[in-house]
């Protein structure tokens, strides 16, 4: 019995770990999601219209992890540090302007 728990626990970690790596979200995801945060005017500071055109991005640092990614950007005097994880973002540093 406790053989097959190990066999399930080790296939279930295994389950979640792939899981993860399929849904790190992408950069091209990151800068939809921030560009549709500026629009809602929701999470970041007023747009710009050429952000809004999407023809320029956030000054944005990016370290892939694998199993989630972390953004670090700046923009329009705002410092934010966001989790990209499951395919969703979360905001887990903000400063700056509202």
């Amino acid at each position: 019995m406790k053989k097959y728990s190990f066999k399930l626990k080790n296939l279930l970690f295994a389950g979640v770990v792939l899981l993860l790596l399929l849904t790190n979200p992408t950069q091209e995801q990151y800068y939809k999601w921030v560009h549709d945060q500026i629009k809602d005017n929701r999470d970041l500071p007023k747009p710009s219209p050429i952000l809004l055109g999407m023809g320029e991005y956030p000054k944005t640092r990016i370290s892939n992890c694998k199993l989630f990614s972390i953004y670090e950007t700046y923009f329009d005097g705002t410092d934010k540090i966001i989790i990209g994880i499951g395919g969703n973002f979360f905001t887990i540093y903000s400063k700056g302007l509202k």
